[in-house]
């Protein structure tokens, strides 16, 4: 059966669209056709016609490139602006492809669940890290006894993009205060207008924006051993002013899952590394940095083998790109039906957890944790 190509536009085009989807996109004609792309400012527009040959299909707004009636819409606008063009795309009968996380708020999301049941469209999560192939051989190996795992832990020590992105061009600074300003009164709705400058920097960049990835890879190994979901989070903290976060859940087991983030700009240097410790065997897989493409991360097991013995196994599983493989399952889920990755459901679950994270690490600092304030 041969696949159906579908028309496709993209919201955004800064760093993540021009080093990420754009070339995933290009590279996939077959299955897609970029008919535009939408950006604010003229210098990142120009930018795009001439990197990407885009003449004549590169716009200033949303409104415009939903004028074309595609048939899908990615969007990769800064994360204040998700809900507002997802929803639009939404409404206009586009099914969606959206960066992580979809929403700064969890009300957002049941509002663009509702959407997206009445327009019967697909909106997927940009996830990439789950549909790594090296993350689809670790669930292969997981024990088939939950009470097996004894730890899950995923430490990310993060430059915070600089070294694999000074070579695009930067936001102007009026978009860069526009949308900060926009953040700002999406958490203050959410959260109240009292959390420390610290506290505010922990949730909005260390959890929603850093460490959400990681929530998202273990919740797929709990679901993959058959945990039910939420996990119940047990502790969360937040230190060097905000810009190193960490969260704890403890498993119907008695078992823990641990994940930590921290910034460290002062050193080059990206890695991201998940151990899962079980009864009789050790899984590690190490991720480069996100934003570098084909780039596939590396899986070690250790098993047992005799009395002082180990058995060392470097898994090389595939060099297909994760963000490629995200594309091709929402093509999937778009043409064939297939069965949604990393839905609004599991974004919704996701934010949950990481904002009660941040309750637990608020009380933690004597602050008043966000489900106790006031509505």
């Amino acid at each position: 059966m041969t696949r159906q190509r579908i028309e496709i536009v993209v919201a955004g085009g800064g760093r993540v669209a021009q080093m990420i989807h754009l070339p995933t996109l290009l590279a996939h004609r077959e299955l897609v056709e970029v008919v535009g792309v939408a950006d604010p400012v003229p210098a990142v527009r120009a930018e795009l016609e001439r990197r990407f040959g885009l003449e004549g299909r590169v716009f200033s707004t949303v409104e415009e490139l939903l004028e074309l009636r595609a048939d899908a819409l990615v969007c990769a606008t800064p994360i204040p602006l998700h809900v507002e063009v997802v929803r639009a795309a939404i409404e206009a009968g586009l099914h969606v492809l959206c960066e992580k996380p979809l929403a700064l708020t969890i009300g957002d999301h049941d509002e663009l669940a509702a959407a997206r049941d009445r327009a019967l469209v697909v909106v997927q999560v940009g996830y990439n890290k789950r549909f790594d192939p090296s993350f689809r051989t670790l669930l292969e190996l997981l024990p088939t006894d939950p009470s097996d795992v004894l730890l899950l832990a995923v430490d990310a020590i993060d430059p915070m993009h600089k070294p694999f992105v000074t070579h695009t061009p930067p936001r102007s600074d009026e978009v860069n205060e526009q949308v900060l300003e926009l953040e700002a009164n999406q958490l203050q709705a959410e959260l109240g207008p009292g959390l420390s400058p610290e506290a505010y920097r922990a949730y909005r960049h260390g959890y929603l924006s850093s460490l959400v990835h990681d929530v998202n890879l273990v919740h797929g190994i709990l679901g993959a051993i058959g945990h039910p979901l939420p996990a119940s989070v047990i502790g969360g903290a937040f230190w060097a002013e905000g810009t190193a976060v960490s969260m704890t859940w403890e498993l119907e087991t008695g078992a823990r899952a641990e994940a930590r983030h921290i910034a460290l700009p002062g050193v080059p240097s990206y890695e991201e590394r998940l151990r899962l410790l079980c009864a009789d065997r050790i899984l590690e897989l190490t991720y480069s940095s996100p934003f570098l493409l084909r780039h596939p991360a590396s899986l070690v097991e250790r098993r047992s083998n005799g009395d002082v013995g180990v058995l060392t196994t470097v898994h090389h599983t595939s060099f297909e790109d994760s963000f490629a493989r995200q594309l091709l399952t929402f093509h999937a889920a778009v043409t064939e039906g297939a069965e949604v990755q990393n839905s609004i459901e599991a974004s919704r679950l996701d934010v949950e957890a990481l904002r009660a994270a941040h309750d637990h690490a608020c009380a933690l600092q004597g602050l008043v944790p966000l489900a106790l304030r006031a509505p």
